[in-house]
């Protein structure tokens, strides 16, 4: 399932907006942790999960190291900024509080959590790379090319894909 435009242009402004509240560059997902006051655990979970938001009188983010997620590694960002998603969008904080929506591992989505792992996917991505200042660290570069990609995948601490 798609996401809508109109949920795509407010996922993206909320995201850039939580961003661009920080002047460092990579995106400081601790600091943004800390001003939440969420708690995150970093651990091995087996193959259960890449990483998870859960509720349980306050929110609680497990990422997984088995499965490659370290504080400041590109996988783990990833995986951080997308559990961030969950948590920044209200349809999916106020569904897991409410237990509309339950918990649920990153690997073994249904149907229907295909659209709210693909805008906390969007999330992250708008999160760690905000347009603003992507575009700003693309106007050094002459031409298009891969060097292009590795430069900015370095910036931002993100993966090449």
């Amino acid at each position: 399932m798609e996401i809508n435009n109109t949920s795509k242009v407010l996922i993206k402004e909320l995201a850039e907006f939580i961003a661009l509240e920080y002047d460092e560059i990579p995106t400081p997902l601790e600091k943004i942790i800390d001003s939440e006051d969420l708690k995150l655990f970093y651990d091995d979970y087996e193959d259960a999960f890449d990483g998870t938001l859960i509720y349980d009188n306050g929110y609680f983010i497990h990422l997984n190291t088995k499965k490659g997620n370290r504080p400041n590694t590109q996988r783990g960002r990833f995986t951080l900024a997308h559990e961030l998603g969950h948590y920044f969008i209200d349809d999916h904080r106020i569904g897991l509080r409410n237990g509309l929506l339950k918990p649920h591992p990153s690997k073994n989505n249904t149907n229907s959590h295909q659209k709210i792992e693909r805008e906390a996917d969007y999330f992250a991505s708008c999160l760690l790379m905000p347009e603003a200042r992507f575009n700003n660290d693309c106007e050094g570069f002459k031409h298009f090319d891969f060097s292009l990609i590795e430069n900015l995948s370095k910036i931002y601490n993100v993966s090449i894909t």
